[in-house]
């Protein structure tokens, strides 16, 4: 099948060998996702689900230097990125990859930030190149990430490591990454394609059916409170230190922050 390109290009699909890979192509900002890109991510898995030519899906980023470096925040304020129904949008389509079906393998090069490992926490299995840093940097942008994204982080790394990741804001390499179990496995970069396409071919080889059923028996994270979780993420929104926090970021300086 040929490579369909989505959301003006920064979302290419393409199925082979039972192997469906989403490749994000938002090169210019390291892979940034855009509302469009969270969008045509979902519609292209939500066609994918019931298709009997998708037995396994890759997650890739193009470029060689992220594979999400966070969510593109200049989308804010636009149309389709209105703060107002950002989270909920972002939570039912981040949410697509962790419910959808079949196996979701998440290989990582470069860049894995914020939205990207919102995204990675999704995947079944995720393996990365040595050359990895990831972290979580809402706490530097006056940002909340909502309850779902939360959970799932605890349930990757457990308590104490989440609380690190998010409070710090603090990068880390693909070696503490597969200690803490953000990632199942890291490789040298050059050997990362090659591992990646062994795997993907021995899954996309075994039992569609079996592989759908051991999916639905793997455990959903723990839940809180969703309804104070959302309003303190809505409050996040519309402060002034996410206005402060995203000037910051805009203009390469440490951001001064008032708790308002």
């Amino acid at each position: 099948m040929a490579v369909i390109a989505h959301a003006d290009g920064l979302l290419l699909s393409d199925v082979a060998d039972h192997i469906g890979t989403i490749t994000l192509n938002n090169v210019a900002k390291h892979n940034a996702l855009t509302p469009g890109m969270w969008e045509a991510m979902h519609d292209v898995l939500a066609a994918w689900a019931d298709d009997a030519d998708v037995r396994v899906v890759l997650l890739t980023g193009a470029g060689g230097k992220a594979f999400i470096s966070g969510a593109d925040i200049s989308a804010f304020g636009t149309p389709r990125g209105d703060k107002d129904d950002w989270e909920a949008r972002t939570r039912a389509w981040r949410v697509a990859v962790g419910r959808f079906p079949k196996p979701v393998v998440a290989s990582i090069r470069g860049w894995c930030l914020g939205g990207g490992m919102a995204v990675a926490m999704q995947a079944d299995i995720r393996i990365a190149s040595d050359i990895s840093r990831f972290g979580i940097p809402a706490g530097r942008l006056g940002l909340a990430y909502d309850l779902d994204m939360i959970s799932q982080l605890v349930a990757v790394v457990g308590a104490a490591q989440a609380r690190m990741l998010l409070f710090s804001a603090d990068r880390i390499d693909a070696a503490e990454a597969a200690r803490i179990g953000v990632v199942q496995k890291v490789v040298p970069d050059a050997e990362l394609d090659g591992v990646v396409a062994t795997l993907l071919a021995r899954i996309a080889a075994n039992a569609p059916l079996a592989l759908a059923a051991m999916k639905i028996g793997m455990p959903a994270p723990a839940q809180g409170d969703p309804v104070a979780m959302g309003a303190a993420v809505k409050l996040c929104l519309a402060s002034e230190d996410f206005a402060e926090g995203r000037l910051a970021f805009k203009e390469k300086r440490e951001p001064a922050f008032r708790g308002k």
